[in-house]
């Protein structure tokens, strides 16, 4: 699907010259001159809708997010389309249909389940072709179309297909007009450019979230990195704190790492760092945060889990750990780790980031000294240091 695509600077271009019209047309005390001719009101009035249609696309394009991006969408196209409904239908994440996401003038509860199946022949229409399709045209072509028989008779006139990043489609529904009149060729010039302006914000906002991304995640073993686990690990307090509930925080390490990459070499040591990222994410529960604290030191953000759930899930993936073949590509070799871990409770061991992290690291420093191989929790003293150094 092609379109034509408005740079800011062209559109900040726009914005300046009929600013300037606008100025024209008031003179030099401020007050706007009395209207000699239906043509200059005419002119006047078009300076002032093209100023409007120019804010609402800055609004656009300034949104910060995604949510905030198809919300100002959402507001600004029932506005200046003079229309008593807006809602948008985008693409569920892994799905092969699109559901209804943002909504304006009507109340989302009743569209909440509307979707389009990517089977249904409209959908591969819009995806053909990108266009404004007035929905009662349609009916000629898709009779007896369940999708497009509900649309009309809830009200929506127009429908206008959005492409989206990923080569991905939405939909944009419109309802009637608050006048009471049938959408001229200007709303759909008008439709077609804030579609655009749309276009350009979310391919800004999709790329800002890939190099946050990149930014807060370890290159070696895929994991969060530390610097995104110190913002989660406050995040997740200040929830925690806030509904009155639970939060274990988790760290551990490889046992002899060191040794290991003196015998076999740091390459080879980088694969197990590699291969025990994959592995951890393939035991964890979908909502804890698996993060890189440094070296061989990874770290477990648990929400809502207790002292019992914690030791139970970290007791499977010690042993899961243990009893896996980390594979040596370099010298053909397999290789069985253990690791050592301890873990504190919010808010039952510390209720600060930094007492929640230090409690953890002294039930890991208990571990180690005891053996390895093994997961203790903190229990609130602590641990002395077996071979430090006075300074």
């Amino acid at each position: 699907m092609s379109q034509r695509i408005f740079r800011i600077d062209e559109i900040r271009e726009l914005k300046r010259k009929f600013q300037e019209k606008k100025t024209e047309s008031v003179d030099k005390s401020g007050q706007e001159r009395t209207p000699v001719s239906l043509d200059q009101a005419e002119e006047k009035r078009r300076i002032f809708d093209l100023y409007s249609l120019f804010q609402a696309a800055n609004q656009i394009y300034l949104s910060s997010d995604q949510n905030r991006l198809f919300f100002n969408f959402a507001q600004n196209l029932q506005k200046q389309l003079n229309t008593k409904s807006v809602l948008i239908l985008l693409p569920e994440p892994g799905g092969k249909q699109l559901k209804a996401k943002y909504s304006k003038g009507i109340d989302f509860l009743q569209f909440s389940e509307l979707s389009l199946e990517e089977a249904d022949p409209l959908y591969e229409k819009f995806k053909e072709k990108e266009s404004v399709y007035q929905l009662y045209q349609l009916l000629e072509e898709y009779q007896g179309n369940e999708f497009l028989a509900r649309l009309i008779s809830q009200g929506f006139q127009i429908c206008f297909p959005l492409s989206l990043p990923d080569d991905k489609l939405g939909l944009v529904l419109i309802g009637g007009s608050t006048e009471g009149i049938r959408y001229s060729q200007e709303v759909f010039l008008i439709l077609n450019f804030l579609s655009n302006v749309l276009n350009v914000s979310l391919k800004n906002i999709t790329q800002y979230k890939k190099l946050e991304e990149l930014s807060y995640t370890d290159s070696l073993s895929g994991l969060y990195n530390h610097r995104y686990f110190v913002k989660r690990l406050s995040e997740e307090i200040f929830r925690a704190k806030r509904y009155q509930r639970k939060l274990a925080f988790v760290i551990f390490d490889i046992d002899e790492f060191k040794i290991y990459n003196d015998s076999f070499g740091h390459q080879s040591g980088d694969q197990i760092i590699r291969q025990l990222g994959e592995l951890i994410l393939k035991v964890v529960r979908s909502i804890d945060i698996v993060c890189r604290y440094g070296g061989d030191e990874f770290c477990i953000i648990m929400p809502e889990t207790d002292q019992e759930e914690c030791l139970k899930f970290i007791e499977r993936l010690r042993k899961s750990i243990q009893h896996h073949p980390f594979v040596d590509e370099f010298l053909q070799m397999e290789h069985h780790l253990t690791v050592s871990a301890g873990a504190a409770i919010y808010p039952q061991h510390a209720r600060t980031v930094e007492k929640l992290i230090y409690g953890a690291d002294m039930a890991l420093l208990n571990a180690k000294n005891s053996g390895k191989n093994k997961t203790l929790v903190y229990s609130g003293e602590e641990i002395p240091l077996k071979n430090t150094v006075q300074l």
